[in-house]
Order: C-alpha cells, then sequence, then structure tokens
C-alpha cells in the first residue's frame, strides 16, 4: 500500500508540473485598483510575486466590486504592455527629480483606497468576458478621454473600458509615454469623482513587454544572420576586413532620463586609428586598434544639448603565451556640452569589461549588456549618472570575412533555465528510482501457514 501512495505521490508531482507549465504560458500583468470606496479595502491583498489566477481575480476582485451597489461606475484602464516594475520604479520610487513617471497615479493611490496584484494571469481575458456578459451598458473612451461625451446613466452600474494610447515604438521615449498615462488616468480619475455615486478604477495591459523576460537573465543567442537580415532600424557598422558590429537598441543615460539613440547607419560615422592594422596581424607584438564611432545628431537629454557625442573604443590582442584573442582594451564617451556646470568638450572613460576575451575569427555577443557605468575616481565632474547600455549587441574586430563569426556568449552555456530544468529532473528521476527500489524490495511469503500443522514463526531476520 505505502509503495502505491507513492508512485501515485510521484504521478500527482508530474501532473502538477506540467499544469504549472501551461500556466507559465500565459500572460502575468499587473493590476492596480483605486476607488473612493471603503468597500475596495475588503478586496484580499496578495504577497510580492503571487500569482492571482483568473478565476480568483473574476471571484474575489470583479464579482466583488460589481456586487458592491455603492459603486456606480466601474472604469477599466487598459494598456497593451504593462509590468509590475514599471509601476513601482516610475511611481517615484527612487524620488526622482521630477516625482517620477507616476506622480499623479501615486498620489491617486496613497489618497484614494488601493490595491495592487503584482502578477494576474490574462487579466484582459476575464475583462471581456465581463464586458461581453455585462448586465448593464457598457462604454468604450478613447482620446480625448472625456467623459461628458458617454451618456452615462446615473441611476445603473455602468461599465467604462479606456483604452490608452499606444507606445509608438523608440520615437516616444518610455518615460514620456508613462507620463502621458498618468496624466489621462489623474484625469479620468478626476472626473469620476464628479460623478455621482461611488466609483472604482482598474489599470492594467494586454501583456508583458516582449523583452520583460530578458530582464531577469537572458539566454544565449545567435546573431550573425540576424545582422544581414533587412532590419534597417538595427545598427550594424563595419570597416571592410577590420571592424563589425551590431546592436538593436542603445541607451543613454544623463542624470535621472535617458535617451534612444538612433541605430539608423546613416546617423553614424566610423574613422578608425593609424594603429589600426591594414593587412593581417603581427603576433611579435601586442597590437593596439582605435575606432571611433561619431553621432551626427545633437542629443536632448535632461535640459541639455550634447554635440559631438562619439563612442570611442581601443581594441587589442593579445601575443606570446596567450596569443589568439582579441579583447577590449579602453572604452570611452565623448561629447561637447556648454553648460554653466560643465563648459567645453568632455570624455568620461567607461568600464571596458563588458566585452571579454573572444578568439580570433569569433565575435562577442550579449543580449542584454548590464549599463556600463564610469570607473575610476572622475571627479572633474559628476558622472555617477552618465552610463551606457546596448541591447542585443554584437563586436567583431580583426579577421572579419564580412559577417559575424561564430560567437563568444556574455551568458554560459549552462543558464539559469537549464540548470533550474536539470536539478527538476534530477529530483524527479531520484524520486522515481527511489519508488522503483521500494517496488523491488518487497518479498513475498514462501511458506503458508497449515491449519493442520505446526504454526509458522517468523524471526527478525525474514
Amino acid at each position: 500500500m505505502d509503495n502505491l501512495l507513492r508512485v501515485f505521490g510521484v504521478l500527482s508531482l508530474i501532473l502538477a508540473l506540467m499544469l504549472e507549465g501551461n500556466e507559465a504560458a500565459d500572460e502575468k500583468v499587473p493590476v492596480l485598483i483605486w476607488s473612493n470606496d471603503e468597500s475596495i479595502l475588503r478586496l484580499p491583498d496578495t504577497f510580492a510575486g503571487h500569482t492571482v489566477h483568473q478565476a480568483q481575480f473574476k471571484n474575489l476582485y470583479l464579482d466583488k466590486l460589481l456586487a458592491d451597489k455603492t459603486i456606480k461606475t466601474l472604469a477599466v484602464f487598459v494598456q497593451d504592455q504593462l509590468t509590475a516594475g514599471e509601476i513601482s520604479v516610475n511611481a517615484d520610487a527612487y524620488a526622482s527629480a521630477d516625482g517620477g513617471a507616476f506622480k499623479h497615479t501615486k498620489d491617486l493611490v496613497s489618497t484614494l483606497h488601493s490595491r495592487f496584484l503584482s502578477k494576474v494571469s490574462s487579466p484582459v481575458t476575464v475583462l471581456k468576458d465581463l464586458d461581453d456578459h455585462f448586465p448593464a451598458r457598457t462604454y468604450k473612451l478613447k482620446q480625448p478621454y472625456d467623459l461628458g461625451s458617454l451618456d452615462l446613466d446615473p441611476t445603473e452600474k455602468s461599465l467604462v473600458i479606456i483604452y490608452l494610447p499606444t507606445e509608438q515604438g523608440t520615437s516616444v521615449a518610455a518615460y514620456a509615454y508613462l507620463q502621458t498615462v498618468d496624466n489621462i488616468l489623474n484625469n479620468v480619475t478626476l472626473q469620476l469623482q464628479n460623478l455621482p455615486g461611488q466609483f472604482a478604477a482598474l489599470y492594467t495591459g494586454r501583456k508583458t513587454h516582449e523583452h520583460a523576460s530578458s530582464d531577469q537573465h537572458s539566454g544565449r543567442h545567435l546573431l550573425e544572420t540576424e545582422a544581414n537580415s533587412d532590419n534597417t532600424t538595427a545598427w550594424n557598422l563595419q570597416i571592410p576586413n577590420l571592424f563589425l558590429i551590431y546592436a538593436k537598441e542603445i541607451s543613454f543615460f544623463y542624470g535621472v532620463n535617458s535617451t534612444q539613440l538612433s541605430t539608423l547607419d546613416a546617423d553614424w560615422n566610423v574613422t578608425m586609428g593609424d594603429d589600426c592594422p591594414q593587412l593581417g596581424l603581427n603576433q611579435t607584438s601586442n597590437l593596439n586598434c582605435s575606432l571611433t564611432l561619431y553621432y551626427q545628431i545633437p542629443i536632448e537629454v535632461e535640459g541639455y544639448r550634447l554635440e559631438n557625442f562619439s563612442l570611442n573604443f581601443v581594441f587589442a590582442t593579445t601575443y606570446g603565451s596567450q596569443a589568439g584573442y582579441w579583447y577590449l582594451e579602453k572604452f570611452s564617451i565623448s561629447y561637447k556640452n556648454d553648460s554653466a556646470s560643465q563648459v567645453g568638450f568632455i570624455s568620461v572613460e567607461l568600464d571596458e569589461r563588458f566585452v571579454d576575451w573572444t578568439p580570433f575569427h569569433f565575435s562577442y555577443h550579449c543580449h542584454e549588456n548590464p549599463p556600463i557605468r564610469p570607473k575610476g575616481n572622475q571627479s572633474e565632474f559628476d558622472v555617477e549618472s552618465i552610463y551606457l547600455s546596448f541591447k542585443a549587441f554584437q563586436v567583431q574586430v580583426f579577421y572579419v570575412n564580412g559577417t559575424f563569426g561564430y560567437y563568444n556568449d556574455c551568458v554560459g552555456f549552462f543558464t539559469i533555465p537549464i540548470w533550474s530544468a536539470i536539478i527538476c529532473c534530477a529530483v524527479m528521476l531520484a524520486i522515481l528510482f527511489f519508488g522503483i527500489i521500494m517496488l523491488m524490495s518487497i518479498k513475498t511469503m514462501d511458506r503458508m501457514d497449515d491449519p493442520k500443522g505446526k504454526t509458522i514463526s517468523v524471526t527478525v531476520a525474514d
């Protein structure tokens, strides 16, 4: 009997893991709820990181809001893409100078009653079902987000679905976009407060950002074929036979604000120093190659205008007993800023360790580079808030044959998901083998009691 229970336990564990894997495919989107009615405080709070499933979201939250007779208007703000990090980081979590992108939303949840669910499985699916089966009339609101344009009936409960504007790629900074959303949330909430009866508002998204998973720990990616695609928005600069670089996004952080640099090749000019080799490599000495990438467009960030911006690379090769590798020896940025605190041409040396030693004929690739910050003690001005980051970055110098060679990735072969899968499989196999061993150790009786004969006595050893 015990062995049968063990087998059922193993099967139950496998079934639970399979069900968990199916739920992992659902979008985990945050939901922020606020209201001027105290009844919202009776809604259950959740632990950080806890996932609220669709049935729980419907039964414990939506149904209770709909059953509350004092709440006359239920407003649902729907955004295309939203993550919990965007809300927590931009709601003045780091006390930014301007109060954060969600400064008005922070004031709303502070003065009104609120609940924050960091992970809800596809809440838009539940809201769509609510829209289809709502007992009263539903309203759809888009720009200019004026509730007065809706013929709301104050005598019955109303559902208002508000479609927030979409972010237009990299041409609109993410921070500015979230500020726009924050203003809409604040303005519509002020209109809701002027309506008869109480209200409740929900703010959520259809899905998380496509790159959200990469914020944790990116796996290995092969980009040598991607660099030759027809994606004209990707950064793909080269010097024949010498240098090739690729990136999907280039972010420059200056103070509390950031800006996305253009990845169009026409906006950059590549020059190489006189120290760069022309014909092959001489391995009798350690060679250097200086490359400068000039940005043709002035950068407007935090009220400053930065001109003559450039990225300065110094690549080197190894020699002697360690010959056969290339690496980034120095990396710096330069720009001209005629502000009151920084006058003239400024050069900031950044940490060059974001490119590791790489064999000749190989390229170096990193899907999600950590921020590249200033190095050392550069006390001539405050450079703590200046840093750079690349996304889907790949570079190769020396022995370049027109395309990227095989990649040396910044993430080792055994990534966190691979190790997690190996450990889970090892634990499950251990449980399975233990059950098999227990089943094989069962011994059946080789003698039976004879009612006419002598009683069988079983020793402790048997």
